[in-house]
């Protein structure tokens, strides 16, 4: 079934422009958080002195825990649902096609 559902994934993938938007959105706003968690993580680092490097090392962390779940989850109960049911519905219409 998988390699079936990754065929339909790559054909509404050419043909709608809503799904690409989708998941292009994804990708960018994943990349914009581990940009931000880089930035933050460099300015926890140097506002400590050297000599509490471990505990910076940890706060420093503590950002990105943050910001992946402010990420999560308005992809995963929003934009993926969504981007299922479009592929559903090219599934569904393939298998029209197929069995007709």
């Amino acid at each position: 079934m998988i390699p079936l559902r990754a065929e339909g994934f790559d054909r509404v993938w050419s043909k709608d422009a809503g799904f690409r938007r989708i998941y292009r959105f994804i990708t960018a706003t994943l990349g914009l958080v581990l940009l931000t968690d880089a930035v933050l993580r460099v300015l926890v680092i140097y506002s400590y002195p050297p000599d509490q490097a471990g505990k910076s090392s940890l706060l420093s962390g503590l950002p990105l825990v943050a910001l992946i779940a402010l990420w999560f989850f308005p992809n995963r109960t929003l934009l993926i649902p969504r981007a299922r049911r479009l592929l559903d519905a090219e599934m569904e219409e393939q298998t029209k096609v197929a069995v007709a």
